[in-house]
């Protein structure tokens, strides 16, 4: 247990004045607040089921691109397969062809070297060797291009020598080398530059008759005149597709002729002024229709958003003017022509009405009239000053502000429990249908000044318009140096905040929580204040299934980590203190009834610091 039983808690410490009406007690109150809870199941088991049905589409989208890609995958293998084959009968065609090419120049060589035997050298008659006297045998008849047998000398063992020189060698071809290749460009310009550079024949000079002899005065050698060369005539180049500017002139050069033509024929004319005359009615049929959705609302974005007034005594027209760029509206001018033309049979005169600066909540599908009400309404309301306290949680605002008068508790709680403002943080909520309120710890704490009767969603913009300015741009670094989101610094900060309200007491509150969360020996926080929160301000309002749900997500009992979500507003100094804990070794905290903090890394030593802080709470009292 981090925490003794007998500790003060942030909010008893402070004891606040709350009263419970009488309509708490209100059977139909009760049956009210289950019907919400009710409803709310609904919502979230029908977002369940959408969320289901869209994974199931999304698996199965997924399933059919693993189906096509292993269709191409086939596909792919298959051209690989053919295109292997092609090529393995193309090696072996080639194969072939030189296979067939070898063996004709084996035989071209084989023709070559072959010689009838007449031709051939004489070889020496070798010695014969001296032979015994032998019995003359039958002469046997032997072909005549042989000897006869016995006048055959005995052979002699041959060599390798011998043999190699027997071999009849075949005619060394010299080896071609092996022709560069022809460099087109290189060859061309040389044969240019040689061309250039190769001195021009004279022409022969023609023989002179012996009549004439009367030569021209300063006869001068004429040059002989260079072979006429046929003119280059230049091909047309392909025309390129005219441009969009080319397009543009050509066809306001056709405008003239076209209108001309036109206004010749009669019959042209007449259709071309019917024409005309359709284009502009649709075209002011077009501009009427979204007038009218400005003025009535028709056909517009139904989600709210904060319209600031940035300045006192602002008038009607100048309003109109800010509606149109922030996009509210469309059309400022008839806008502002409808309300200057309806103002006289209207109760309220826009014409002279000012509006105070601040910030507003408006929709799109409100019309123009609307939206000038809104603003006006809350000019003419009294204004009241609300104090919200550190560690305050939404169902205590919503309290303290109906009591003030300016919203009903049951409009701000359904106000804090909706996505729909803008800013980027409320979007990024995580685990949203699991929480009790969705913005439990993103409403700042302070003191506002709200208008009596105010709308309770322009309250939750204000003060989540306050947390912003409040969470400066380093707090976001810090926290990724953690490992930590924007919700989890607030919800270990809310936690602090309702442990130990002292400034100086949360550093090391938020180092115990760090340790914690490091170590695999302590899976939980085991904080008494997530408990409290759930048993005091959730159980009153929903079913006994809905309370165990909660107490499952919220009790850091049960949850290993981080609850689902904060269980209050924290202040700056919590906040602070989670971005920036003490670096200590401690496991375990403990109070006594004076606030005082006892620290322990052990099981043991907590045990005997909660013995000490019960020892000093008897001895005080």
């Amino acid at each position: 247990m981090v925490s003794n039983s007998n500790k003060p808690s942030a909010f008893k410490a402070q004891p606040t004045e709350r009263q419970t009406p009488a309509e708490y007690q209100n059977a139909q109150r009760v049956a009210a607040a289950r019907r919400r809870a009710e409803e709310a199941e609904a919502k979230r088991r029908a977002q369940q089921q959408a969320l289901a049905a869209q994974r199931q589409a999304l698996a199965q989208q997924q399933a059919r691109r693993e189906a096509a890609a292993q269709q191409k995958a086939r596909q792919m293998a298959a051209a690989q397969q053919r295109q292997q084959v092609i090529a393995e009968a193309q090696r072996q065609a080639q194969r072939q062809v030189a296979q067939r090419q070898a063996a004709a120049q084996r035989q071209a060589q084989r023709q070559a070297t072959a010689q009838p035997v007449a031709q051939r050298p004489a070889q020496p008659q070798r010695r014969p060797a001296p032979q015994p006297q032998q019995r003359p045998a039958a002469p046997r008849q032997a072909a005549p291009a042989q000897r006869p047998v016995a006048q055959r000398p005995a052979r002699k063992p041959v060599t390798k020598q011998a043999k190699a020189m027997q071999k009849p060698q075949k005619p060394q071809q010299p080896k071609q080398p092996k022709q560069p290749k022809v460099d087109v460009k290189q060859l061309l310009a040389n044969t240019t530059a040689f061309l250039q550079k190769r001195p021009k024949k004279a022409a022969p000079a023609r023989p002179q008759t012996p009549v004439q002899q009367t030569p021209a005065p300063q006869q001068t050698a004429v040059a002989p005149q260079a072979p006429t060369r046929r003119p280059k005539t230049k091909k047309s180049k392909a025309q390129l597709p005219p441009t969009f500017k080319g397009k543009v002139e050509y066809g306001l050069q056709q405008i003239g002729p076209t209108v001309e033509v036109i206004k010749a024929d009669p019959y042209k004319r007449e259709i071309a002024r019917k024409v005309i005359i359709i284009l502009l009615a649709l075209l002011l049929s077009f501009r009427l229709t979204s007038v009218v959705n400005d003025i009535l609302g028709f056909g517009r974005n139904p989600e709210s958003k904060t319209f600031t007034i940035s300045e006192d005594n602002m008038t009607t027209s100048k309003i109109i003017g800010q509606l149109d760029r922030k996009g509210f509206i469309k059309h400022s001018i008839e806008c502002k022509l409808f309300i200057k033309l309806t103002d006289i049979a209207r109760s309220q005169n826009f014409s002279k009405a000012t509006y105070l600066k601040g910030d507003y909540v408006l929709s799109k599908n409100m019309g123009i009239e609307k939206m000038l009400l809104q603003c006006m309404n809350i000019k003419r309301q009294q204004t009241v000053e609300v104090s919200l306290p550190d560690g305050f949680n939404v169902v205590q605002m919503a309290e303290a502000l109906e009591k003030n008068k300016v919203c009903s508790k049951k409009d701000f709680l359904e106000a804090a429990n909706k996505a729909t403002y803008n800013f980027d943080f409320v979007k990024n909520i995580d685990k949203a249908d699991q929480r009790y309120i969705l913005l439990e710890g993103y409403l700042y704490p302070d003191t506002y000044e709200f208008y009596i009767g105010q709308d309770a969603e322009s309250v939750v913009s204000k003060m989540l318009g306050n947390f912003k300015s409040k969470w400066v741009d380093t707090y976001d670094a810090r926290a990724k140096e953690l490992g930590m989101s924007m919700d989890d610094v607030l919800t270990m900060a809310s936690i602090i905040q309702k442990e130990d309200s002292k400034k100086d007491n949360m550093p090391f509150i938020a180092s115990v929580f760090h340790n914690r969360l490091k170590s695999s020996a302590f899976p939980t926080l085991q904080s008494d204040a997530t408990v409290n929160y759930i048993k005091e301000y959730v159980k009153p309002n929903v079913t006994d299934a809905q309370y165990n749900a909660f107490l499952d997500v919220y009790s850091t009992y049960n949850v290993k980590g981080l609850p689902v979500g904060p269980i209050c507003s924290p202040a700056e100094d919590a906040i602070r203190a989670v971005l920036y804990p003490k670096s200590t070794g401690y496991y375990f905290f403990a109070h006594d009834k004076e606030g005082k903090l006892y620290l322990a890394a052990t099981a043991n030593e907590h045990q005997a610091n909660v013995n000490k802080a019960a020892k000093a709470d008897s001895d005080a009292a």
